[in-house]
């Protein structure tokens, strides 16, 4: 009675015969009246040879299903076909569908064995739906395999993923051999504005080249990724019309070009603009040839971040072009990336190989330089940046060094970097030596964040190396015994941040080496973090006296052998506590910094 009467319905079904009974008492021609709001969840068990298929939906179903808002399908046993034609056209209300670990599930509309079907109209819409997710399901073929044309005419959100056998989202009998694409003319999606499309190693093409031009024209966010045999990404037709889009992706692909050429536009060249991507990746596409086969001109006007290896990024702006390469040989080439991508912010460039590709001052405008060497040994980095750009954010990861990060020649420009990131660089043992150029950069560095790198022993540099530093954030260096020197911690006169963590031999963050006899004044450092670092013993072995005039927040958590911060004299007049973790507001005192040490230390044991 109670749920005959109710406006709102949530249901969250698990197991084989919980969904079996609820089901069978909804499904039994019961009308509810004043029901509304319709919410369902199914999880069920995969391959459970001992029960029977059971349908989720039937003939019978009652009116109930006609307020259905969100459908959440987890798992469908042993069902192959999920709904009919007359059940489909009934999700009047339905907004939210979510299909994922289905594993012997085909399609989801299924057509072709039903003949009690009254209807024989050819359109099936779903006037609600706003968001479509279809994970995980390696047998199935299509959404529909009958004639039918499907409309969505408010979905915004798709996402396909895992479904390696999917060939075409609805079928379509006169599609010639080996020509389907996932999306043709039988499939509306005039709103959508999100399309995540990822492991459907059985699709060839996406866009059917015969699509009205303005199919997509509201897309904002596409990315492709893991589609072994994907051709290309686009027709031109579709290319040209995508003036909504602002976030492309395409990544582990076999596409050999970006677009693929229009009818009729073989012989006449051709303009694409993309007027509003602000962010660009294309990488791992080994079997990239072009972006489009044809004459043409590329325009990204607003992009900000691109992403892409360094082949690709030739053809993102167009360099493939033999008119381009010749004006590439005149050394033109910095003028063409103005005219292509004038307002590039920060370029990621992953299994950097070949600097030797990129012409001089390439990317001069560039503000944040991501580069990935993978793990390449000698790769000439400063050159490289001094060749095509001054950034003011770097970060390098995976690359391979010994004696230091290595740098000849000229040092050039004065260096823009404030922001350095290191990570996984193998062999790297000290950061500075008196022949790198490396203390040139460091001169006007800000933040310097260490990561990963387990042969660095510390960040020894030259005393003048640091001296505009705020920030330093050093973890998981598993080789580090100690941070840096007494001279080198002098010398970060504007640091106001330290964070060191997960630095698995460090017994010490300043180094002890003998009789330092002048007071180490740390001026400007106000927050101090150390986390997780199982052999720390002290913040300094020595009895050097330290002055932290500005310290207010330490953070001491999972030093299980720190109990003493310093043996010589401690000067800390603004911190008034010490706190276990990050989490714990009040933390800890006890007077003075050694003493609070020990307080919390006996606090852990008799816990």
């Amino acid at each position: 009675m109670l749920l005959k009467r109710s406006e709102d319905l949530h249901l969250d079904l698990k197991g084989h015969e919980g969904i079996k009974s609820v089901l069978a008492e909804l499904n039994n021609g019961e009308e509810f009246s004043n029901l509304k709001r319709v919410d369902v969840i199914i999880r069920m068990e995969e391959y459970s040879t001992s029960f029977e298929p059971v349908p989720l939906f039937n003939k019978q179903t009652s009116l109930w299903i006609s307020n259905l808002r969100r459908l959440i399908i987890n798992g469908c046993g042993n069902l192959e076909h999920l709904l009919s034609p007359s059940v489909a056209r009934r999700l009047e209300q339905l907004q939210c569908f979510e299909i994922k670990d289905c594993m012997r599930l085909r399609e989801i509309i299924f057509t072709k064995e039903i003949v009690e079907e009254e209807e024989r109209e050819d359109v099936i819409c779903f006037p609600q739906l706003n968001s479509l997710h279809i994970k995980g399901i390696p047998d199935l073929i299509f959404f529909c395999s009958g004639n039918f044309n499907i409309e969505f005419p408010l979905l915004k959100e798709l996402n396909i993923e895992d479904c390696p056998n999917l060939k075409e989202f609805i079928s379509r009998s006169s599609s010639e051999s080996g020509m389907h694409t996932l999306f043709n003319e039988k499939v509306a999606v005039p709103s959508l504005e999100t399309m995540t499309i990822s492991e459907l190693s059985n699709v060839k093409m996406i866009f059917h080249t015969d699509l009205p031009p303005n199919s997509f024209q509201h897309l904002r966010e596409l990315s492709v990724s893991g589609c072994e045999i994907l051709k290309n990404l686009f027709p031109a037709s579709i290319a040209k019309h995508l003036l909504q889009l602002e976030d492309l992706s395409i990544s582990d692909c076999g596409v050999e070009e970006i677009v693929s050429e229009g009818k009729g536009l073989e012989d006449q060249p051709v303009r694409f603009e993309f007027p509003k991507v602000s962010s660009l990746e294309v990488t791992s596409l080994k079997e990239l040839k072009c972006f489009y086969k044809g004459q043409h001109t590329i325009v990204w006007p607003m992009l900000k971040k691109l992403t892409t290896d360094g082949s690709a990024l030739l053809m993102i702006m167009g360099l493939e072009d033999v008119r381009i390469q010749e004006r590439k040989r005149n050394g033109e080439a910095a003028l063409v990336v103005e005219e292509v991508i004038p307002n590039l912010e920060q370029l990621e460039l992953p299994h950097l190989s070949d600097e030797g590709q990129f012409p001089l001052n390439f990317f001069h405008h560039v503000k944040v330089l991501k580069v990935n060497g993978g793990f390449g040994d000698g790769f000439p980095i400063f050159p490289f940046l001094r060749k095509i750009c001054n950034p003011e954010s770097l970060d390098l990861e995976c690359f391979s060094f010994r004696d230091g990060l290595p740098c000849t020649g000229d040092v050039g420009t004065p260096s823009r970097i404030k922001k350095l990131n290191l990570s996984n660089l193998r062999n790297l043992q000290r950061m500075w030596r008196k022949d790198s150029e490396l203390g040139h950069i460091l001169s006007n560095l800000q933040t310097l964040r260490v990561m990963f790198c387990h042969d660095l022993i510390n960040i020894g540099a030259s005393s003048l190396s640091f001296k505009n530093l705020t920030t330093l954030k050093v973890s998981n260096c598993e080789m580090m015994t100690n941070l840096a020197t007494p001279l080198i911690v002098e010398s970060l006169v504007q640091l106001t941040t330290m964070e060191v963590s997960n630095c698995t031999k460090m017994t010490e963050i300043v180094a002890h080496e003998g009789d330092y006899r002048q007071t180490i004044v740390v001026g400007k450092l106000k927050c101090l973090k150390l986390s997780k670092l199982q052999s720390l013993t002290s913040f300094c072995g020595g009895s050097y006296t330290f002055n932290f005039p500005y310290l207010e927040e330490v953070v001491v958590e999972v030093c299980p052998k720190l109990k003493i911060f310093s043996e010589g004299v401690l000067n800390t007049p603004q911190l008034q506590s010490v706190k276990p973790d990050s989490f714990d507001m009040k933390g800890c005192w006890a007077g003075d910094l050694n003493t609070t040490l020990q307080l919390l230390n006996i606090k852990k044991v008799r816990s």
